[in-house]
């Protein structure tokens, strides 16, 4: 099988753990004898011999649209972030009004547009601006040959605002072995990992982590809208908080492998990769109570309100006083990247 991984066109400047994903989906799926091409634009594709692409992120629907006009198999992983409630109350004031003046969808819109007019992102084309952002995340939906999700709590989202007219597979995401492999600690501290962006409430973090001198420790650096926020947070940072930017997955896995808690208590996750990684360390989870987390971690997390910074503390201060277990590591083992991959090529082969 030769299979065509489509990137999103931001990732040079936006990395993010979509793009992890891919790139561990890549590795894995050629150590199972798969030939694996990966492009961000299709005019660099070479569509020759390729078998099936493989699109992610069903929120940028402008992206995935030409891909729909090859007349190859064309499979969407949705990996749908719902940006709305986290627009509506956690934005600040001119982003609050908008989201409330245009709706979920209609923000959305706007925002794709502005990305091109900034240079960040390609031409949107005259298909999306005719149909407007939801229409065409329904033409996706409609158009494409196979339709993947993370959870079930992912499928329930999107049937509450799409016509779901084919069945859609959930696969979990996969956790690269170099962390399953890392030899952990018993560690102290909180690290996160992600975005310093609003929706992954960073500022309430460390506010918490300043009242109670805790050692935080912040891997990531901001997406290209959110520079402002980035400044607030290392702004009112306290001396036991330490940034330490965009780092490799290496570096990532060996200061998890070292402390206590991962914390990613933020407005809206699908799954959390970046939390997801400490889970299978054993590492204590605090994370928002938002989006598919629930489905992806079970009862081996502490869930937060992301308004309530009480709650957050409290959470924090729990899971710091914990060790691991073996349930914790056996109920996390299954998030392993051959099962992701098997997962994936038996749902091509029955489309194919």
């Amino acid at each position: 099988m030769h299979l065509l991984l489509v990137l999103r066109r931001d990732f040079n400047h936006n990395p993010g753990g979509d793009v992890v994903q891919l790139r561990n989906t890549e590795a894995a799926l050629q150590s199972l004898g798969v030939k694996v091409q990966t492009v961000h634009d299709i005019s660099e594709a070479d569509l020759s011999d390729v078998d099936v692409i493989q699109v992610f992120n069903l929120g940028r629907p402008q992206e995935i649209m030409p891909w729909l006009r090859t007349g190859l198999p064309v499979f969407v992983f949705t990996i749908w972030v719902d940006f709305h409630e986290m627009e509506c109350m956690a934005s600040g004031a001119i982003r609050r009004i908008l989201a409330k003046v245009f709706g979920r969808f209609g923000l959305e819109y706007v925002k794709v547009w502005a990305r091109w007019v900034k240079g960040q992102t390609g031409f949107p084309g005259w298909h999306y601006a005719r149909l407007g952002h939801r229409r065409s995340m329904q033409y996706v939906i409609d158009a494409a040959t196979g339709l993947m999700a993370s959870t079930h709590s992912e499928v329930k989202r999107l049937g509450g605002h799409f016509n779901l007219n084919k069945a859609i597979h959930v696969n979990p995401l996969g956790v690269s072995e170099l962390f399953f492999n890392q030899c952990s600690q018993p560690g102290k501290g909180i690290v996160f990992g992600g975005y310093l962006e609003p929706r992954k409430n960073v500022l309430s973090l460390i506010r918490v982590c300043n009242r109670k001198q805790w050692t935080l420790h912040i891997f990531g650096k901001a997406s290209a809208q959110n520079t402002t926020y980035e400044h607030q947070c290392r702004k009112e940072a306290g001396n036991t908080v330490h940034f330490h930017g965009h780092v490799s997955q290496e570096q990532y896995a060996a200061a998890l492998s070292s402390c206590r808690v991962v914390a990613l208590p933020s407005w809206f996750e699908t799954t959390g990769l970046a939390a997801l990684e400490g889970a299978v360390m054993g590492k204590g989870v605090v994370i928002g109570n938002k989006g598919d987390t629930k489905d992806v971690f079970g009862p081996y997390a502490c869930y937060v309100d992301p308004l309530n910074e009480m709650e957050l503390e409290m959470c924090l201060e729990a899971q710091l006083s914990q060790e691991a277990n073996e349930q914790q590591l056996a109920f996390f083992s299954r998030y392993n990247y051959r099962n992701h991959c098997e997962k994936l090529l038996k749902a091509y082969e029955q489309k194919i």
